[in-house]
């Protein structure tokens, strides 16, 4: 008849008792380690429907408004780097001119593997100025291929030009 014994009872609610005063301070301690790390994060966490009303309506953006910001940026850090690295940064703002026109073409749908092809699956018109942008890319085929050629000041004003006027007529910066 162990099991109406009054001891054994007592020492069954002491192990418990115990055993769930370890959680709760378990459970405080995560809590408060939680709440220590959020606090700082606290703005970007409010979700509350008057926080929002009080704020002033944002601007709505579309994404190819998004992706013209996108690829300026890109543009005006291709010919920073033209302009402050010197003759140093001249083949790699070629470099990165092409790989831009590359990107914009593949993602408008042009066909063709590289650059090349693209602009080789143009129609007639489609890009007008598709034959500056044929030179630039050859200078910039001959960049990659001649370890030791190195662009002058006016033949990457000029390539960087093409480039742009491409990335224009196209619609994207």
């Amino acid at each position: 008849m162990d099991f109406l014994n009054a001891a054994f009872w007592s020492k069954i609610y002491t192990a418990v008792q115990d055993v769930l005063a370890i959680l709760s301070f378990i459970f405080l301690a995560v809590s408060i380690f939680v709440f220590v790390k959020i606090w700082p994060l606290r703005q970007r966490l409010y979700v509350f429907e008057g926080h929002r009303a009080n704020r002033a309506p944002q601007k709505q953006v579309s994404f190819e408004d998004e992706q013209r910001r996108a690829n300026r940026r890109k543009w005006d850090a291709i010919i920073k780097k033209a302009e402050t690295a010197g003759s140093r940064g001249y083949p790699m703002a070629i470099i990165e001119a092409d790989i831009l026109l590359e990107d914009v073409m593949g993602r408008m749908g042009f066909l063709g593997k590289n650059l090349a092809e693209r602009l080789r699956s143009l129609a007639p018109g489609e890009l007008p100025s598709s034959n500056s942008v044929w030179e630039a890319h050859k200078l910039r085929n001959k960049i990659a291929h001649e370890p030791d050629f190195h662009p002058s000041r006016e033949e990457t004003t000029r390539t960087l030009g093409a480039y742009k006027k491409a990335l224009e007529e196209l619609k994207v910066i």
